[in-house]
């Protein structure tokens, strides 16, 4: 029941696409026109437009961090992605602990030699050649015996801005580990807050606990920390230091700057080796082949699309609409009418009377009145 609205919204912006492409005359007319209904078809083209037209209302209700990988960036971000599920798998057993049920992450395991693989899902359908070349690379190993409970699972994704870890890597990962409620802790979720910025770290990590397992996600962590007082540095710390051994959160951060630059406390927290993925300053060059040959190669060597004026429909002369017959009123709709009559001439005679009598009681006109009443 949830999908609803935007299955409407999706099935109307489809029907308007048709609408807009065999009939644009009906933007520019200032009269209504008539229209041949058997004539508007809708495609497949039309609803795979209304995909990237309309927001989902999950979207637009609350500010979700995830977000799946854009299909030009798969190639290069392939392997990078691969080995951070890879690391959450080893550091979070949570993550692979539903793969028996194959329900959670969408995953669709494939014996093969021993190892089961899952499907990312990190794109939607896509007919471009790109996504096509690059679909078997969607496929990561995950290794049995990540099973084991972990200490406080934490993992940091340390690099430049320039590298995208935050704007990119980051939101295609927790759009992968979708099934885990994600609670983020940034500058926003603390200053935007009625409480006070202890009070929002303190309920952040209370409905983690209340949602175990789950995903605290702190995006430039050493942005938070710079502009943040030492007591909500204390309460983080407190937090993070009071949850159980074995407790089922996740706590997924990423920074500004390398692991050298940040704080010592945040280093501190991000103590263990497997704590800290350093994210890659550079691609290498199968991936750049992977990413670049398509464009040189194909894209480049085609002639540009024109984009269809349909100057044929554009041009054609509808006839103008004709005008609806006269709406008949029912027995119901007549008595509605006259009984709605009778109260407004109540409220002429009631009005009419009360007028007369105020002019009556004045001196000034009760001569002219005693004429005519």
């Amino acid at each position: 029941a949830e999908y609803m609205g935007d299955l409407k919204a999706l099935v109307v912006e489809a029907h308007m696409n048709i609408l807009r492409r065999r009939y644009p005359q009906i933007y520019t007319s200032e009269h209504k026109l008539q229209l041949d209904l058997t004539q508007i078809r809708v495609e497949a083209s039309d609803f795979y437009q209304a995909l990237n037209t309309v927001v989902p209302a999950s979207k637009r209700c609350n500010n979700d961090p995830r977000r799946a990988l854009k299909p030009s960036l798969i190639p290069l971000l392939t392997s990078t992605l691969d080995s951070v599920i890879n690391r959450i798998y080893a550091i979070f057993p949570d993550s692979s602990a539903n793969s028996n049920n194959h329900e959670a992450f969408n995953i669709r395991p494939i014996i093969d030699d021993g190892e089961s693989t899952i499907d990312y899902n990190l794109m939607d359908q896509s007919t471009s050649s790109t996504s096509a070349r690059v679909e078997s690379s969607r496929f990561v190993s995950i290794p049995s015996t990540c099973r084991f409970p972990v200490d406080r699972p934490r993992l940091l994704i340390d690099g430049l801005p320039e590298y995208r870890a935050t704007t990119v890597l980051a939101p295609a990962i927790l759009h992968i580990l979708e099934k885990f409620p994600v609670h983020v802790l940034n500058t926003a979720s603390l200053t935007l807050s009625m409480r006070t910025p202890e009070e929002a770290v303190v309920e952040v990590f209370r409905e983690a606990r209340r949602t175990a397992p789950c995903i605290i996600y702190c995006p430039w962590i050493d942005g938070l920390w710079s502009v943040s007082t030492p007591t909500v540095h204390e309460v983080i710390e407190s937090e993070l230091s009071s949850l159980p051994d074995d407790s089922h959160i996740l706590l997924f951060a990423t920074s500004k700057g390398l692991i050298d630059t940040i704080p010592a406390t945040i280093a501190n927290i991000f103590c263990r080796e497997n704590d800290i993925f350093h994210m890659p300053g550079y691609f290498p060059s199968k991936e750049l082949e992977a990413y670049f040959s398509p464009l040189l190669l194909e894209e480049a060597a085609q002639p540009p699309q024109v984009k269809p004026q349909n100057q044929q429909w554009a041009d054609e002369q509808l006839p103008l609409a004709t005008p609806p017959p006269p709406h008949r009123l029912n027995h119901q709709e007549l008595d509605k009418v006259r009984e709605a009559e009778e109260h407004h001439l109540r409220d002429l005679r009631l009005f009419l009377r009360q007028a007369i009598n105020k002019f009556y009681k004045d001196a000034r006109f009760r001569i002219s009145l005693n004429r005519w009443i």
